[in-house]
């Protein structure tokens, strides 16, 4: 049975999602947060019980992230990756290993990633979740995230 948190503002994907992830494992709980700032309620709430799985959407509001964090997102586009880069890591040292990016944003990841505005540890990050291929566009099904569960 895991535990699996989802970043995702958009409620037919969230609502979608949850559906297919209990369908393939009806013991696996299922939290499905709207915006960062649930997202880190409901990580500051587990505390010491960290999530086993993350599926983050890129473009996502950025209520609950500070307003320098905020400023990071290209108006939303790259939210997921700042919660991963400045809330996540820090809460969940093992986060990377248990997070994939389900989006239709990609591209723009993978540029803001080739640009000198990317830090050096940025770049590392994005260099770990390609490799393990962590980075799912969401044109695939939601069966493409069955190899993680």
């Amino acid at each position: 049975m895991a535990r699996i948190l989802i970043l995702d503002d958009n409620l037919r994907v969230l609502d979608e999602m949850e559906k297919h992830i209990r369908k393939r494992n009806p013991k696996h709980t299922v939290v499905p947060c709207r915006d960062c700032s649930t997202a880190i309620c409901e990580l500051d709430t587990t505390g010491a019980m960290p999530f086993d799985f993350y599926i983050l959407d890129l473009n996502v509001n950025t209520i609950g992230l500070t307003d320098d964090q905020a400023a990071k997102t290209q108006n939303g586009l790259r939210t997921g990756w700042v919660f991963l880069v400045e809330e996540l890591l820090k809460r969940d040292k093992e986060a990377l290993k248990k997070t994939v990016f389900f989006s239709g944003w990609l591209t723009q990841l993978e540029a803001y990633v080739a640009s000198d505005d990317a830090r050096d540890n940025e770049k590392a990050l994005h260099a770990q979740l390609k490799s393990n291929k962590r980075l799912v566009s969401k044109t695939s099904r939601y069966n493409s995230l069955d190899a993680f569960l």
